[in-house]
This record gives structure tokens, sequence and C-alpha cells, in this order.
């Protein structure tokens, strides 16, 4: 193993933990703000933030 392929195990297991964080934690915390005032902002703000990290989580991922 080099030191290149080592930092790109590195990348791709903090890219994953990106995912996993978007999808336990951030989601689900920020969706309890629906239930109060249902308007179309709360909603734009919470899939644009899923969308940033997701795009963040495929852009770290090496090819």
């Amino acid at each position: 193993m080099t030191k290149r392929d080592f930092f790109r195990i590195v990348i791709r297991l903090f890219a994953l933990y990106l995912l996993l964080l978007t999808v336990i934690n951030f989601i689900p915390a920020n969706i309890s703000y629906l239930t109060f005032d249902f308007s179309i902002w709360p909603v734009l703000i919470i899939l644009g933030s899923a969308v940033l990290m997701l795009s963040l989580f495929f852009f770290l991922l090496p090819r």
C-alpha cells in the first residue's frame, strides 16, 4: 500500500462519514421543523442542505 492509496482510503472514509451523518442525523433532525409551520422555505433549505452534503460526498470519492 502506497501513501497515495492510504490517503484515498482516508478520503473515502470521510466521505462515507459525511453520508451517514446526513442520512442519520441531519435530515431527521430538520424534518421536525416542518411540523411547526409548513411552508416552502424550510423544505427548500432542508433539501438544499442535503443536496449540498450529498454532492460533497460524491465529490470526495476519488475515481
